[in-house]
Parts: structure tokens; C-alpha cells; sequence
């Protein structure tokens, strides 16, 4: 059939409705205006109850709440809303909504985007690969190494004589008892470290457990390195034998640093 046959079609079709209702165009109008109407509250009501249950975290992951997600009148339509711009489609959002009663671990991916299920919450980032990351870092004042997901770890040199910065991107080491160049690199099974304070070992997966990290924190954590030994998990703790102390003559101050949107979240 033509445009021309099929658009005569449809004045026919409104002819005849108009003459069986007179008011069949005011009628839609109104129709129309209702379902935009409550097309606009729902709009609202998706993106006050997203408020009450997302929440951007500092590593560029979304942390889906899932006691809030279970409190909202429609649960799987609010989940639907949150992951369908990230390529997740309803079957996957019900298998989603069918896991939350489940073990931690298990996983959603999409082209665009991976979903754990985590202790408490859904933990959502993008998709990227998950080679383990090794790099470099001179110690030396200006030195930077640059991380994969765009992050980076800088390192100057301070007078022994600084103050203590108290901050969990921040590391000062003593410079002197450092190699010449450190490994930045993922953290693997089986290492370990002494944590600040502490005079015995501690593996590197033990201390993320205790402090209730997620799982896909665990994955990307990064450590620091001089020679074998783990001088600081990046963004968490130093090692205590590479603290500073009133002897120490300069300090290496290491800065866990994120992109600009990152900073901005935290």
C-alpha cells in the first residue's frame, strides 16, 4: 500500500471515530496529555528512589544498596531503570533480582559493563580488561607512574622534617631504606606485607577481607613495591618498616591520584 493510500486510510479511520464521537480529538489530546503526565511523575519517582539506593564510590564504581532496592514498591522495574542504560535487558535484571538472596561472587556482564553481587549491594562499573597491571616509579621528586583505569601514583621528596599528612591516598615512606625504583603493580595471592603498627605478617587478601572491601576493589587493589617488599597498598596502609620516624632525612611522599570526576565523588 502507498503513503498516500495509507494516510487516506487513517483520515478515514478519524472521520469515522469523529463521527461516532464528536469529542474523539479533545478525548486524545486529553489522553495524550495524562500518559505524558504520568510518564513525568514516573521519571520522578525512578530518580528519587535511584538516589535513595545508588551511590557513586571513589574507585569510579556504582554501589547499588540492595535493603533500599528491596524497600521500593516495584524493585525489579527501579533495577531495570538503573542497569538498562549499561545493556542489561529484563531477563538479565529478573535473573539479577533472583540472585540478591545468593552467595557473594556471582556475575552479570554485559558489552558494556560487569555486576557483582557483593555482601550487601550490587557493586556496577564498566567493563575493562583485567590483566594484571606492573609499572614503574623512580624515586625521585616529579615521578609519576600512570594507571591503566586512568589513575595515577606521584612521588616527591620532602625534608625529614615535614609534617604528617593524614590522608588514605597519601603514603610517606622513608626514602632512604627505598630502591632506586619501585614496582607498581596488581597484588597478587600469596602476598603480604606488615601493616602500619603491626610487627607480624599480614597477606594482602586477609587485610582486604578485614576491611570489608568488595570484590571488585580486591581486583583492581594496587600495591607498591621496592624490591619484594610491599611499601604500601595504594589508597589503604603503608608498611611499618617503611614508616618515618625522628631519624628519618627525607620522606617519599606517594599520592594515590584519580581522574578529575573522580575527585569531585569523593
Amino acid at each position: 500500500m502507498s503513503t498516500k493510500n495509507r494516510m487516506s486510510g487513517n483520515e478515514a479511520l478519524g472521520e469515522a471515530i469523529r463521527q461516532i464521537n464528536p469529542d474523539a480529538d479533545n478525548a486524545i489530546r486529553e489522553t495524550s496529555d495524562r500518559l505524558r503526565e504520568a510518564a513525568q511523575l514516573y521519571a520522578v519517582a525512578i530518580a528519587d528512589e535511584t538516589g535513595r539506593t545508588v551511590s557513586d564510590c571513589p574507585d569510579g564504581t556504582k554501589r547499588i544498596d540492595i535493603d533500599a532496592l528491596r524497600k521500593s514498591a516495584s524493585a525489579e522495574s527501579l533495577l531495570y531503570e538503573i542497569l538498562s542504560p549499561f545493556g542489561y535487558n529484563e531477563s538479565q535484571v529478573r535473573d539479577i533480582m533472583l540472585s540478591l538472596d545468593s552467595e557473594s561472587g556471582r556475575r552479570f556482564q554485559t558489552s558494556d559493563a560487569i555486576l557483582i553481587k557483593d555482601r550487601s549491594a550490587l557493586i556496577l562499573r564498566m567493563n575493562r580488561s583485567q590483566v594484571p597491571f606492573s609499572g614503574r616509579l623512580e624515586v625521585r621528586d616529579g615521578a609519576c607512574s600512570q594507571l591503566p583505569d586512568g589513575r595515577a601514583i606521584t612521588l616527591k621528596i620532602l625534608a625529614g622534617d615535614g609534617s604528617l599528612i593524614r590522608d588514605s591516598r597519601i603514603a610517606m615512606l622513608d626514602a632512604d631504606r627505598l630502591q632506586p625504583e619501585l614496582t607498581v603493580r596488581t597484588w597478587r595471592n600469596g602476598d603480604s606485607f606488615v601493616p602500619l603498627g603491626m610487627k607480624g605478617r599480614k597477606l594482602i587478601s586477609d587485610f582486604m577481607t578485614d576491611a570489608k572491601m568488595t570484590l571488585l576493589q580486591k581486583e583492581s587493589q594496587i600495591v607498591v613495591c621496592s624490591g619484594e617488599d610491599i611499601v604500601w597498598v595504594a589508597g589503604r596502609r603503608i608498611d611499618n618498616r617503611y614508616r618515618i620516624n625522628g631519624s628519618t632525612d627525607r620522606i617519599a611522599v606517594l599520592e594515590y591520584v584519580c581522574p578529575t570526576s573522580e575527585e569531585d565523588r569523593r
